[in-house]
């Protein structure tokens, strides 16, 4: 034990002398003041704070996206089974290329049948009122040497010929009218038993299933020079009602315009089906896409308002339990104490405060 305490007793020795302070002398005497230590200043600040200030307050929400092709999807208006996909999957093909079409041999009958039965008919009279032509090229030669009484009958034959050939002509078209009404309806629909593309890209989808009905995807087509930034479906009416929205890329900001969900019936031209997506493209038409490259991960920023001049404090300062909302002042030589607030609106970074702080009042933020 006393070998211990000698050890003891010459470390203790060692640390005043390393540190420049002299251990207290047995007797009541002292030769002069201690200095103390300096010590490094400032430390009535701790580094966990935050200062409670005003500024202007966006609502905001965030979204993750990704820089995709401007892609189109393309679908039959009608139903039917899908006969023919001429393009597979990483094909390019070229604004009216025919993508695909699904079995039409029952309207091609049908057409077939209207068509046949316009030309029978029309042959038929054609060559019924040939006939009276010819009739009527024979009874003027006979004119021509006829007596002035037999050029009367003459006429007489030639007119009644003329009016048979009028009346047939009359006859024809009455009949082929509403032929010609059938075929023009079938007609109109023919187009729905195809795709073409309506611009140039890369086959991206192709429908594996052969049944196709309206609104389902038979082809998608994607154009490599357009690129979109896509996010997963974000609500219309939050996108509808934001004052503004922008990606974030680095320290750069960019204003974004929304491309709508788009179905058009006549083409079966589809955007966004199933608005599985919402879809945004660079509002400035003077700024490049090319600021993009595919597989960029973008942040979208959707500000709702902005609420100017509000006296906010950090999220992450902001504390609740049964009473309420509440933070911890932080007093100059860094003791903690509770301060129960009301809080009003809120974005992903700072709440506005209603009551129970004041500007330039230090508040507790965790590490």
């Amino acid at each position: 034990m006393k070998k211990s305490s000698l050890k003891f007793m010459a470390i203790m020795l060692a640390a005043g002398t390393l540190t420049g302070c002299s251990l207290p002398s047995l007797s009541s005497k002292t030769e002069g003041p201690i200095d103390a230590p300096a010590l490094l200043t400032p430390i009535d600040v701790p580094a966990s704070t935050a200062v409670v200030a005003y500024r202007d307050l966006a609502i905001t929400s965030y979204h993750e996206a990704t820089v995709v092709p401007y892609v189109e999807e393309y679908s039959f208006p009608i139903s039917g089974t899908i006969s023919a996909k001429h393009f597979k999957i990483g094909d390019m093909v070229n604004a009216g290329d025919l993508l695909a079409e699904i079995d039409h041999e029952a309207i091609d009958n049908r057409i077939q049948a209207f068509e046949d039965k316009i030309e029978a008919e029309t042959s038929s009279i054609s060559l019924l009122n040939e006939k009276y032509r010819l009739t009527i090229e024979s009874l003027k030669a006979q004119r021509k040497n006829a007596s002035e009484a037999n050029k009367a009958v003459i006429d007489c034959d030639i007119a009644i010929y003329e009016e048979k050939i009028k009346q047939n002509k009359e006859a024809l078209t009455a009949k082929l009218e509403p032929i010609y009404l059938s075929l023009e309806e079938i007609q109109e629909t023919y187009g729905d038993y195809f795709i073409y593309a309506p611009m140039s890209g890369q086959v991206v989808y192709t429908a594996t299933d052969i049944s196709a009905s309206p609104k389902e995807t038979a082809m998608g087509v994607a154009d490599l020079t357009t690129k979109y930034i896509q996010a997963s479906n974000i609500n219309e009416g939050l996108i509808q009602s934001a004052s503004r929205i922008y990606a974030l890329k680095g320290t750069e900001s960019y204003d974004l315009r929304y491309i709508p969900y788009v179905y058009d019936s006549s083409s079966g031209r589809l955007i966004n089906p199933g608005r599985k997506f919402s879809n945004f493209t660079i509002s400035d038409s003077t700024i490049s896409d090319d600021i993009f490259s595919f597989g960029d991960q973008i942040l979208i920023v959707i500000e709702s308002s902005v609420i100017s001049n509000v006296l906010t404090v950090p999220n992450t300062a902001l504390n609740q339990d049964a009473i309420g909302s509440y933070v911890y002042i932080v007093s100059p030589n860094g003791a903690k104490t509770r301060r129960d607030i009301s809080i009003g609106n809120t974005n992903s970074i700072y709440t506005v405060v209603i009551d129970g702080l004041e500007e330039g009042e230090l508040v507790y933020v965790p590490n």
